[in-house]
């Protein structure tokens, strides 16, 4: 996916159970989440950019393990959505992502956006989050009411959705 990269990067890592969650942010919010065990590499991958600054930011890292520990049923964290160069689509479904606080399908969040026959390209655009949990994506499952795939595995989600009591 291709970056407006202009700005320093800053990432932090906490624990969840027995995963290492790393966030990375610009000046002005988010710009990106993963539990990959090689958190700066899977960034790399992602932006093509691996220059970062290990530094955390209090106000970022408090939201997640509020969080995490239970305290809260979502984060409250400001997004950069400049960072990343979306298409209208991309942005349209990761902005609709924000409103889902249950489980839904991929077809039923088709339809919520307007478009039930553009499934795949929703599924599609949901795969793409660089906003694990801050834009739930994870409380998007199967029409059989199966958990489905995640980015990082379908263990990380089936922890998050019981995190939020929703399994």
């Amino acid at each position: 996916m291709k970056v407006n990269y202009r700005q320093q990067i800053n990432y932090s890592s906490i624990n969840f159970l027995d995963w290492k969650f790393s966030f990375f942010s610009s000046d002005k919010g988010l710009i990106f989440t993963t539990f990959q065990d090689d958190p700066i590499a899977d960034f790399s991958k992602w932006s093509g950019i691996s220059k970062l600054v290990n530094k955390e930011n209090p106000k970022i890292s408090s939201a997640f393990l509020d969080y995490f520990s239970g305290r809260s049923s979502s984060p409250k964290i400001s997004i950069d959505w400049n960072f990343w160069q979306f298409s209208n689509f991309q942005i349209l479904i990761l902005k609709k992502l924000l409103e889902i606080d249950k489980p839904v399908s991929y077809s039923e969040f088709a339809r919520r956006i307007g478009n039930q026959k553009a499934v795949r390209a929703v599924a599609t655009a949901v795969g793409k989050n660089p906003f694990e949990v801050v834009v739930p994506c994870h409380r998007i499952i199967t029409k059989s009411g199966k958990i489905g795939k995640y980015r990082d595995g379908s263990n990380i989600k089936a922890a998050l959705l019981q995190l939020e009591k929703q399994l």
